[in-house]
């Protein structure tokens, strides 16, 4: 507990001076800051993103899709992530050479996750987990119709190391009004989002957020 002092100015004279103890909450500023209230809270947030590539009529294209489901799990403002990523990949050049990869992985551990309040009592929650360590097997090979699935021409395997959580490359949902605020006993956050967006591949997605926590 670090103590604070209060000080009481008018007119740039000192009235009076006093030594604060006890526990409270720092609150945020009208903009987004990042206060952070999570240690308040206990419950689960949950975001499935899936994303499908759509190919063009003709040339070289992707097909695919590409599914992230992770669970955040905070007791007592200590959060951590369990879920998967499974990723599967076709390119094919023309229609002669072709190439197909699967990625899987496991997400587990520590994350970055906050809960951000305005002076409205609005408020955006924000997490990042860590990225799993994927399992990458691909095969390139020459498209053959009388030979199914075509020619092998080279295949592989290989594991790309899981990195921790990134504060900086976080989901979150978009700011939502809250129903009281923090001063009240068992107020809740509650809510589910849904958004459409592109994949960059010529696709599209979309992903899901659901949240349920409680003081």
């Amino acid at each position: 507990m670090k103590p604070v002092d209060l000080t009481v100015e008018s007119n740039g004279a000192i009235l009076a001076r006093a030594a604060l103890k006890g526990t409270g909450i720092f609150g945020c500023l009208a903009q987004w800051v990042p206060c952070n209230y999570a240690g308040l809270f206990s419950g689960t947030f949950v975001m499935h993103n899936r994303a499908v590539a759509l190919p063009p009529a003709t040339g070289t294209y992707i097909t695919g899709s590409w599914d992230m489901s992770i669970t955040v799990t905070v007791v007592d403002g200590v959060a951590t992530c369990d879920g998967s990523q499974d990723d599967v990949e076709k390119e094919f050049d023309n229609g002669f050479m072709s190439s197909e990869s699967f990625t899987k992985g496991t997400i587990l551990g520590a994350v970055f996750f906050a809960i951000e309040f305005d002076v409205s009592g609005n408020y955006r929650i924000s997490a990042a987990c860590p990225t799993p360590d994927l399992t990458i097997a691909s095969k390139e090979y020459v498209r053959n119709p009388l030979v199914r699935g075509g020619v092998t021409v080279d295949s592989s395997s290989s594991t790309v190391p899981g990195q921790p959580a990134n504060g900086k490359e976080k989901f979150f949902t978009d700011p939502l009004p809250a129903v009281g605020f923090l001063t009240a006993a068992g107020y809740t956050l509650k809510g589910t989002q849904s958004d459409p967006h592109s994949n960059g591949n010529g696709g599209n997605g979309f992903s899901t957020m659901t949240w349920n926590l409680k003081r």
